[in-house]
């Protein structure tokens, strides 16, 4: 796989900047990562970003599409709006379809999903052996998205 231009990962409020680009990541099965940092227009680091390209089993449940955006910045759908421009790099990567995964019990996830028109394709135990359990996440909600 090649790595795509990610200079247009951006918008007027936001920007996803290249932290990493690995072409094979054991965790999640393989797949090629982009790290980002997410930046607002200050240039201040509020949150981090994945975009996990391809698809297989151990996708499945990490999902396609990471996000973390830093306490002090929540309320303010930056979730959404780098989700947004990682779509975005998804369809250049004609993935067909995007998935994220969340924890059942995490609404502002799960809100965010239905904003970007994913379907929920199932609440699903996670296998025990699993390392997300490590963390302390059971039980996932696992959304998917069209391109």
């Amino acid at each position: 796989m090649e790595f795509l231009g990610t200079n247009c990962l951006n918008n007027s409020e936001i920007e996803l900047k290249v932290t990493k680009e690995d072409p094979s990541v054991e965790k999640y099965g393989g797949a090629p990562v982009y790290y980002f940092d997410v930046l607002n227009v200050d240039k201040d680091k509020i949150g981090v970003a994945e975009l996990r390209v391809g698809h297989n089993d151990e996708l499945y449940y990490y999902g396609n599409i990471y996000v973390k955006i830093d306490p002090r910045y929540e309320g303010f759908k930056y979730g959404y709006k780098v989700s947004k421009l990682l779509l975005k790099l998804a369809a250049k990567h004609k993935m067909g379809y995007v998935s994220i995964t969340c924890a059942t019990s995490d609404l502002k996830c799960k809100s965010t999903c239905e904003q970007l028109g994913m379907k929920l394709l199932e609440d699903s135990q996670l296998p025990e052996d699993h390392p997300i359990r490590k963390i302390g996440i059971e039980n996932a909600s696992i959304y998917v998205l069209d391109l």
